[in-house]
């Protein structure tokens, strides 16, 4: 196999049948799936590695502040990830646009929006009675409202709620664990709970939907799931909380902390909400 017949099977082509929302596609000659291989999981865990570094180096360079405070008011930039992506599997837009709203371009896209708000919070901060963080939080939720208006009509027909109620039930009881356990020490902090939550919302999210029948799209998650059964992947979720908070705790600069908890949320509450959305529409 050459290097593009390798390119276009594994990690150009899934993109472009994710997009298509087809079982495979043709590619130049070349068929590939939707979803993840070990190879495009590899790409996207590079490409993610060069994205955030980016970015870090965009923001110090630009001096644009991100701590771990701006970064739980970036939540509505985060649900809009989700539920862009829950848009893409309904098939409510266009070929042409679905393409930016699959991985990993839409990691691309969510980051530029979140960038170009970040700069223009500062603005909007001046000319309104706003805080710089509470204007980054409307300025996403500018962005939010028509995703979530899009999104309606697809939930609307056969719309099953518990997708949605048992995951924030759950993960919600989960939390109140960490809550009386961190309550007065150095981790009882908005942005550790933020990270924690999503994490477990994410886990719950997705183990509920295989206990229906779902399947997981994501190795490790699927690995996780065939060793421990649906509950594997919150085990992995919790892990990776709790691996979340010491790295906050311990970090010393302000925007690798605002960074971590920007990332952590998203790798929770983005793929969570995406899962339970499905779900409830019965994708």
């Amino acid at each position: 196999m050459s290097v593009p017949e390798f390119l276009l099977q594994y990690i150009i082509g899934p993109v472009l049948a994710d997009a298509r929302n087809v079982q495979q596609t043709e590619v130049m000659g070349v068929t590939a799936v939707p979803g993840y291989n070990p190879y495009n999981t590899v790409f996207y865990v590079l490409l993610t590695g060069v994205l955030l570094y980016s970015v870090y180096r965009y923001l110090d360079l630009r001096d644009l502040g991100l701590d771990a405070e701006t970064a739980v008011y970036s939540s509505p930039f985060l649900l809009l990830g989700g539920v862009l992506r829950f848009i893409e599997d309904a098939g409510a837009v266009s070929p042409g646009l679905s393409v930016f709203l699959v991985t990993p371009v839409i990691y691309l896209l969510i980051a530029g929006l979140f960038i170009a708000s970040l700069r223009l919070s500062p603005l909007v901060a001046e000319r309104s009675s706003l805080s710089q963080n509470r204007a980054l939080s409307v300025l996403g939720t500018v962005f939010l409202v028509p995703a979530l208006a899009i999104s309606v009509p697809v939930l609307v027909e056969g719309f099953n709620p518990l997708f949605l109620l048992v995951p924030t039930a759950v993960a919600s009881g989960l939390w109140l664990l960490y809550y009386f356990v961190s309550r007065g020490s150095e981790i009882d902090r908005k942005p550790f709970h933020l990270v924690v939550f999503s994490q477990l919302f994410g886990g719950v999210a997705s183990a509920f939907a295989v206990s229906q029948g779902y399947s997981q799209k994501q190795i490790l998650a699927s690995v996780s799931t065939d060793v421990f059964g649906p509950p594997g992947i919150v085990i992995v979720k919790s892990i990776i909380a709790v691996a979340g908070v010491y790295v906050l705790w311990d970090a010393e600069d302000d925007l690798v902390e605002g960074v971590s908890v920007f990332v952590l949320t998203a790798v929770g509450l983005a793929t969570g909400l995406r899962v339970a959305l499905r779900a409830s529409a019965g994708i």
